[in-house]
């Protein structure tokens, strides 16, 4: 299954954030199958349509690794999701949200 969703990535640029997000959380937040997508050229970026970015996805289910790897590989800890008019929730909003005072701290000190 990993395998049939790099081809897609690696085909498709814009399947590139419902992939990302839909298999971190489907996969349970695992920090190496995220790996594995940003390595095949997924943006650790892009949002959903209603303008969740992975990051915000893995801060709000409390997936540290997973915020970790991202903001390791460039994800933008500060703001809304630009790619959706900035109408989806920060990346720290969604962590305050899920009650993940951790990961609360770690966007912080990303900026």
């Amino acid at each position: 299954m990993l395998d049939r969703m790099l081809h897609v990535v690696r085909g498709n640029v814009d399947a590139q954030a419902n992939l990302v997000l839909g298999q971190l959380l489907d996969a349970g937040g695992h920090a190496r199958i995220v790996a594995r997508l940003l390595d095949a050229g997924a943006s650790p970026n892009r949002s959903d349509k209603d303008g969740t970015t992975a990051l915000g996805a893995a801060a709000y289910f409390g997936k540290q690794a997973v915020v970790d790897l991202l903001l390791a590989r460039g994800a933008d800890a500060g703001g809304a999701a630009s790619s959706a008019g900035g109408d989806g929730p920060s990346p720290l909003d969604a962590a305050i949200w899920g009650g993940n005072a951790r990961i609360v701290k770690a966007l912080l000190a990303a900026g």
